[in-house]
């Protein structure tokens, strides 16, 4: 995974595995942090019960994990110390999981580039 590819993942919506994760830290330079996985078992016949409790739904039954990427923007910019003067991270303003994503991430983007990793 390239840092480009990095930035593209964790701008976005997606439940990513903990593998891909800790290789987008790596690539920012930060430590891994375990709370950030997500952990569920989807039972067959409880797929609304689940969806209301996680709002995804997996692709197959049975236990699983991932981390979520704006969760993990949050988690990436708070470790390049990214806060605001009022000491909020850039994806504070947004309502939309997605847009609080891609603007840690741009943020992130610009620190990294600041620099010299990206």
């Amino acid at each position: 995974m390239t840092i480009t590819d990095a930035l593209e993942i964790l701008g976005s919506k997606a439940l990513i595995s903990q593998q891909a994760a800790r290789q987008i830290c790596d690539l920012a330079g930060v430590d891994f942090k375990e709370e950030l996985i997500k952990r569920w078992e989807m039972i067959e016949g409880r797929e609304v019960v689940f969806f209301q409790a996680y709002g995804f739904l997996p692709t197959r039954y049975g236990p699983g994990e991932g981390v979520d990427c704006m969760e993990l923007s949050y988690h990436i910019a708070d470790q390049l110390h990214l806060h605001n003067a009022q000491g909020h991270l850039p994806g504070y303003p947004y309502v939309g999981a997605g847009f609080q994503a891609k603007a840690n991430s741009r943020a992130i983007a610009q620190e990294l580039c600041r620099r010299g990793m990206a």
